[in-house]
């Protein structure tokens, strides 16, 4: 299988041949022309990001350290782990979202339930000759959800892991202090601007991507066309200068198909619109950072 490296692209130039063909799926369009701003009318506010304090991680682990074994993971992580902590697993495939919730109800303490979403569960799997393909566990992504939007960083996440039978093998948890600024972005844009950025974005790079092969080794892929097939408000982590902020975006989950017919799975993040991307980066040096899940 392709690992796909995702390549966020500025809304410069366009290149108008060869680009991928895009297509909607109708409760992704349904949802681009129907839902409304999710922070005021016409606008949605910059976060901001203190990378030099942890309070919002110290205090989780404290609430958590009564229950749990509490041991320091990687970058500003930690990792909780409890024998015979068992969730229900029944729902996993015919209603994740709420199989999730209970998980997160169980797991969390009260007030940082619904500071996760489910956004993807890997599934660990083993053959034999004697069993065939045999389910060894889980892992379940959580992202972090502030000011009701997804965030997409690599440091706010919930990772559940746990045997085929849903008991917890361990928990890792990351998160940042996070903030609402007074900087305001347009949001309030109709569903054929939302189109004309994410087509914009496209047509910069994307008649050929990079994947990782059967030997870890990058090669240049030709595109025939992205399906999306879900959008979500959410927050890209972007560059401005030397200072990281949150940027009010929305994130496109999408397959990615080759001539061959293969799928790669991966998440394109777009602004709402082009003007508010342009107004944004007249602020100074500003770049978006790519995020792969």
């Amino acid at each position: 299988m392709y690992a796909f490296i995702l390549s966020i692209m500025m809304l410069g130039a366009v290149v108008a041949n060869a680009k991928p063909a895009l297509i909607i799926n109708d409760s992704a369009r349904s949802f681009l022309q129907n839902s409304n701003p999710i922070d005021s009318l016409a606008e949605s506010f910059v976060a901001t990001i203190d990378e030099s304090s942890d309070n919002s991680l110290t205090e989780l682990k404290n609430l958590l350290s009564g229950s749990y074994t509490v041991y320091a993971s990687r970058n500003k992580s930690f990792r909780i782990r409890k024998e015979n902590t068992v969730f229900d697993l029944s729902n996993l495939e015919t209603n994740r979202a709420n199989m999730a919730h209970q998980m997160l109800e169980q797991l969390m303490p009260q007030g940082y339930v619904n500071q996760f979403k489910l956004v993807s569960v890997d599934i660990q799997r083993s053959f034999a000759m004697s069993q065939g393909v045999k389910i060894e566990g889980y892992t379940f992504n959580f992202k972090r959800v502030f000011n009701n939007r997804i965030v997409r960083s690599n440091k706010n996440y919930l990772i559940v892991r746990t045997d085929n039978n849903g008991f917890l093998k361990n928990a890792e948890i990351a998160l940042q202090d996070l903030a609402v600024s007074s900087e305001r972005i347009a949001i309030g844009v109709d569903y054929n601007e939302k189109m004309a950025t994410l087509d914009s974005l496209i047509n910069a790079d994307y008649e050929f991507i990079d994947v990782l092969g059967e030997r870890k080794h990058l090669k240049k892929v030709k595109l025939d066309k992205i399906e999306v097939g879900s959008v979500a408000h959410s927050y890209c982590e972007v560059q401005v200068d030397s200072e990281k902020k949150l940027f009010p975006c929305l994130s496109y989950a999408s397959k990615l198909v080759l001539p061959n017919k293969d799928e790669i799975g991966g998440i394109i993040d777009a602004p709402y619109s082009r003007k508010s991307w342009s107004e944004f980066s007249r602020n100074g040096n500003v770049s978006i950072i790519p995020h792969r899940r």
